[in-house]
């Protein structure tokens, strides 16, 4: 039996960090796992050389240690890695050590900001053929579209220098013009791609995507009922299409994950929606619990917290009858105002920012902005693709200062003369849109923080 990396994780090097990270991912809020290139190293020749016992010889070269020291080398990445590993009669995909080979005095496992973004969330067109009730997108009208050559360069400039997942996102993709072009180009230079669609793909449609490479695709549905479905999407056989869809994509070899956004109008049906999803062949589902919008919102969108409670019970019951089914909800209310204490705890293990420290996003034009739940004006475009590379875009001073904004734009809140102003924005940093949607403001506190006024309930 080999010992080799599973399939479904990949190492990757960005600037001076190397990451472990899943194959296929969906999002920004992607577990990317920063290890010391020593470990990366010992990790590719555990993997190249298929057992322990071949692997140990070639660190005790690599590292000119004693058969000793080598082994406790590679006993110590296995054991604290172990759920990277597998074993299989099937050797693992060769991978050069020599790339995560970094000058000591270079190594950087703590800053949370890396030298090239790691993920792109490119808004390929503002078109859909859906009026979704809850949309965060905004709703305007694509003008010059980026031209495919100069996104092909991008993804050339990336796959140098460290970018590792391609979100093609809308709008609708599949109203791109050259969406297949788009996702073929980021397959063939190994750029992890994810796209989803609310409409239905025909069988020539699914086609095209089986000879981009693309192996996995996600459907939007919020409910098994028509009535239900056709109101929150704002079309007309949206059940139908989603199963015929999913149809096409089986016979195809295609996982098929899928989305559902949940509001008061679906919350009591939304088990019996895992159901039917799980019914049409749909491995990984997400419940994604709704949130205030820029551009659609309706206070009679959210779900009381009681049954959103409730919801976290029925799902860990679909888990158990449905155990090969990754099925993705989790909920826990918010602090209140005069929970203090708690709205202290929760801030301080907030989830990272990514916006400007993992990622950027791609409007339709080739503008490149910080967040697409935000207004695309002004401050928040931080460079144009069309005149600069990527690179100089992300270090770009526009860039930075929207990470660590100059304090006095924040006269007349908590942040102008709060005493970690500096810790909050460069570590785990301050949610723009939260900011935006709760007070009207890019330089507000964000909601969350126990110094923040109460503001909008966001979810």
């Amino acid at each position: 039996m080999a010992v080799r990396i599973k399939d479904g994780y990949i190492l990757r090097r960005n600037g001076n960090k190397i990451l472990i990270l899943p194959r296929n991912v969906r999002s920004f809020e992607t577990n990317r796992y920063v290890i010391h290139p020593t470990v990366a190293i010992v990790l590719s020749l555990i993997n190249n050389e298929g057992t322990i016992e071949r692997a140990r010889d070639a660190v005790s070269v690599v590292f000119g240690t004693t058969e000793k020291q080598a082994h406790e080398m590679v006993e110590t990445v296995r054991n604290n890695l172990a759920w990277v590993f597998e074993e299989t009669d099937v050797p693992g995909n060769p991978v050069d050590p020599a790339r995560f080979v970094v000058n000591s005095d270079d190594v950087d496992l703590d800053t949370l900001v890396y030298r090239y973004p790691t993920t792109v969330s490119y808004i390929t067109t503002y078109q859909c053929r859906r009026k979704c009730i809850y949309c965060y997108a905004y709703h305007g009208r694509d003008g010059r579209l980026l031209p495919l050559d100069k996104f092909i360069s991008v993804l050339d400039e990336g796959v140098e220098h460290g970018l590792d997942t391609i979100i093609l996102s809308g709008g609708e993709p599949f109203c791109h013009p050259w969406i297949f072009n788009l996702i073929k180009a980021t397959v063939d230079r190994g750029i992890s791609c994810f796209t989803s669609t609310k409409l239905e793909l025909s069988d020539a449609d699914v086609g095209n995507l089986a000879n981009t490479g693309l192996r996995q695709m996600q459907m939007s549905l919020d409910s098994h009922i028509p009535r239900i479905a056709d109101l929150m999407a704002g079309a007309e056989d949206c059940v139908g299409a989603t199963a015929r869809t999913a149809q096409r994509l089986r016979e195809n070899g295609f996982k098929i994950l899928s989305n559902t956004v949940v509001t008061a109008y679906n919350l009591e049906t939304a088990s019996d929606t895992v159901e039917f999803l799980v019914s049409i062949g749909c491995s990984d589902i997400s419940l994604s619990v709704y949130g205030r919008s820029l551009w659609s919102h309706s206070d009679e969108f959210f779900a009381s917290e009681e049954a959103l409670l409730v919801l976290n019970e029925e799902v860990a019951a679909l888990r158990k009858k449905h155990p090969g089914v990754l099925i993705n909800y989790s909920y826990t209310p918010d602090p209140k105002p005069d929970q203090v204490d708690l709205r202290r705890k929760v801030f301080e293990g907030r989830s990272r920012c990514t916006a400007g420290r993992e990622g950027v996003i791609f409007l339709p034009d080739g503008r490149v902005s910080m967040c697409e739940m935000i207004p695309q004006e002004g401050d928040t475009v931080v460079g144009d693709l069309n005149t600069q590379s990527l690179l100089e875009i992300w270090q770009s001073s526009a860039l930075k200062d929207m990470i660590l904004p100059k304090r006095d734009k924040f006269v007349g809140t908590p942040c102008a003369m709060c005493a970690d102003f500096l810790g909050c924005h460069l570590g785990r940093g301050r949610c723009l849109r939260n900011a935006i949607l709760c007070y009207d403001s890019l330089y507000a506190p964000d909601p969350m923080c126990p110094l923040a006024p109460p503001g909008r309930r966001l979810r």
